[in-house]
C-alpha cells in the first residue's frame, strides 16, 4: 500500500480522525457522555443563506465511538436552540406578509419510470384478464346451451380462439378439465387467479397511483373468483364469470374517471390500449382462416368483442365476415375495434415527454402512425370482391399488425422504463 502511495501520492488524501464531541445521553440507567454529529441546516434567502436555528443530531449507542450512523444503533433528534432574547419582529412581520403558495411536491404529470412501467402492466393484465373471462364465457355458454349443430360448431370455433390465445393446447381433448384449471389454479399460466395474481402484484407496486376504492375492488374481485366447495358446477361458473366482467367494467370506470390526467394513467391506458388491438387481432386472425370453411365462429367473436349488439344494430342479419371485420377492425366509433386504439394510442403517445436530445428516428409515434396507417389502407371491399384472397390477406396483416404491437410495447420499454428489460406479451 505504501508503494502505491508513493507512486502515484496526487490520488490520495489522509484525514485525521478527529474525536468527536460528546453529549449526556441517559442510557435508561444513568447518564453517560456519548459521541454526537449534528447536521446544521441552512435556506437559501435573498443573494446569500441563512442557518437554521437548530438541526439533526445524532448520538452513538456505545461510548468513545467515533462512528455514529443508524444502521450502528444510533439514534437522532431533532435539536433545537432556545434563544435569550425576544422574538425577531423582521422575520415574524415578513412571515404574515408572505402569500401562501401551493407547490406540489411534483409536478401533476410526473411519475418515476418504475411506477410507470407497473401502471402500463397493470393496464395490460386487466385487459388480458378481461378478454380470458370473456372466451370463458363464451365457451360455457356453448357447453351448457342445446347442443345444437350450431353451438358444437361454435363451440369448436370458441376452442380454436382459446388455442390462439395459448390458454389450451393446440391438441386439446377434454375442454371441461381445462375449464377449471383456468378457474381455479392459480399455477396454471394464463388462468384467472394467475392474471389476478400479476394484476395486483403491478397495482400494489404502484399502490400510491390507486385509491382506496380502487383496492376494495381488487379484494372484492379475489372474493368474487372463488368457486363454492364441490364439485364443477358450469352453470355457477357462468355466474362467477358474469360477475367477474361487471367488476373488471368497474375497474375502468375507476381508471377513467377517478385517475388524474398525468403520465401514470396515460401509461396504463397505453398498456390497456396495445393489450385490446393485441388480442382483438389474434381473435380476428383465427376467426378469418377459420371462416374460410364455415362463419360461426362471428358470432362469438362478436360476443368476446363486446359487439354484438352494435352489429345488430347496424346489420339487422346474421353475423357475416366483411361486415364484421370492418366493425371489429376499421369501425373507429366501436370502441373494441384496433382502430379505436390505434387512435387513442396515438393521441396518448404523443403526450408522451421526450427527452432532449433523443434520436427521433424509429420512435415509437412514428411506430403507432405507420401501423394506423397500415390498418386504414385494408380495402374489405375490394378483397371480398377478388374471392378467396381475403382468407389470405387478412391473417397476414393481423399477424404483421401484432408484430407491430411488439415492437411499440419494446419501443416505449427502452425509451421510458429505463431499468426494465423487454417483457414479450405471453
Amino acid at each position: 500500500m505504501l508503494d502505491t502511495i508513493r507512486a502515484t501520492p496526487h490520488e490520495w488524501v489522509a484525514q485525521e480522525v478527529l474525536n468527536l464531541s460528546t453529549t449526556p445521553t441517559w442510557t435508561g440507567k444513568a447518564i453517560e457522555p456519548r459521541s454526537l454529529v449534528w447536521r446544521a441546516f441552512s435556506i437559501a434567502q435573498g443573494e446569500g443563506f441563512v442557518a437554521m436555528p437548530g438541526g439533526l443530531s445524532r448520538v452513538s449507542p456505545e461510548p468513545r465511538r467515533w462512528l455514529v450512523t443508524m444502521r450502528s444503533g444510533g439514534i437522532s433528534k431533532d435539536t433545537w436552540v432556545v434563544g435569550d432574547g425576544a422574538v425577531d419582529t423582521y422575520y415574524e412581520s415578513r412571515k404574515k406578509q408572505q402569500p401562501i403558495v401551493i407547490r406540489p411536491a411534483r409536478p401533476p404529470s410526473g411519475v418515476p419510470s418504475r411506477a410507470a412501467d407497473h401502471l402500463y402492466w397493470l393496464g395490460r393484465y386487466a385487459e388480458r384478464l378481461e378478454a380470458t373471462v370473456r372466451v370463458l364465457r363464451s365457451v360455457m355458454q356453448r357447453i351448457a346451451g342445446e347442443r345444437t349443430n350450431t353451438q358444437s360448431r361454435e363451440l369448436q370455433g370458441c376452442i380454436a380462439l382459446m388455442v390462439q390465445m395459448g390458454i389450451v393446447p393446440a391438441d386439446v381433448t377434454s375442454i371441461q378439465d381445462h375449464l377449471q384449471a383456468l378457474l381455479l389454479d392459480p399455477k396454471r399460466h394464463g388462468s384467472i387467479p394467475d392474471l389476478l395474481s400479476r394484476l395486483r402484484y403491478n397495482a400494489a407496486a404502484a399502490r400510491d397511483r390507486l385509491s382506496d376504492d380502487t383496492w376494495r375492488l381488487f379484494n372484492r374481485i379475489e372474493r368474487d373468483i372463488r368457486l363454492p366447495a364441490g364439485p364443477f358446477v358450469i352453470s355457477t361458473a357462468q355466474g362467477v364469470l358474469d360477475t367477474l366482467i361487471l367488476d373488471l367494467a368497474a375497474f375502468s370506470g375507476m381508471q377513467q374517471e377517478n385517475m388524474t390526467r398525468g403520465h401514470g394513467w396515460r401509461f396504463l391506458e397505453i398498456g390497456k390500449r396495445i393489450e385490446r388491438a393485441y388480442i382483438v387481432l389474434g381473435l380476428v386472425k383465427t376467426a378469418t382462416e377459420h371462416s374460410a370453411l364455415d362463419e360461426t365462429l362471428l358470432n362469438p367473436l362478436l360476443e368476446i368483442c363486446d359487439s354484438t349488439m352494435t352489429y345488430r344494430r347496424l346489420h339487422f342479419a346474421r353475423p357475416s365476415l366483411v361486415p364484421v371485420l370492418d366493425l371489429v377492425l376499421l369501425n373507429d366509433i366501436n370502441p373494441r375495434s384496433v382502430l379505436h386504439q390505434t387512435r387513442i394510442l396515438g393521441t396518448q403517445i404523443k403526450q408522451l415527454p421526450t427527452a432532449p436530445g433523443k434520436d427521433a428516428g424509429d420512435t415509437s409515434r412514428q411506430q403507432i402512425d405507420a401501423l394506423q396507417s397500415e390498418l386504414i389502407a385494408l380495402n374489405l371491399a375490394a378483397l371480398s370482391k377478388a374471392g378467396d384472397e381475403i382468407f389470405g390477406h387478412v391473417p397476414m396483416l393481423c399477424e404483421h399488425l401484432t408484430q407491430g404491437l411488439e415492437k411499440l410495447s419494446n419501443l416505449i420499454t427502452e425509451h421510458f422504463f429505463s431499468h426494465s428489460s423487454r417483457r414479450e406479451p405471453s
